[in-house]
């Protein structure tokens, strides 16, 4: 009996989950609704608005962190001088 390769165990198993993914879609799929463009243009408006603030978000959580890590030093320089 000869040995089987690990990579064509994990090549079958691979590509029976694939196989297997493919049909439970396809099942799946027919139960999603579609979202057609009229659908999608009312809150357009809403999802570029909240892409922006969001990512100014960040820019001000990374501001004020470095804002008040500015301050913690420099307060630590006073105390050390002392």
């Amino acid at each position: 009996m000869h040995p089987v390769s690990p990579w064509v165990v994990a090549s079958l198993l691979l590509l029976g989950a694939g196989t297997y993914s493919e049909t439970s879609w396809k099942g799946v799929r027919q139960a999603v609704p579609e979202i057609s463009r009229k659908d999608l243009e009312p809150t357009l408006g809403q999802g570029v608005l909240l892409g922006i603030l969001g990512g100014l978000r960040t820019v001000v959580a990374d501001a004020t962190w470095l804002r008040s890590y500015v301050f913690w030093e420099k307060r630590d320089r006073a105390a050390a001088k002392h």
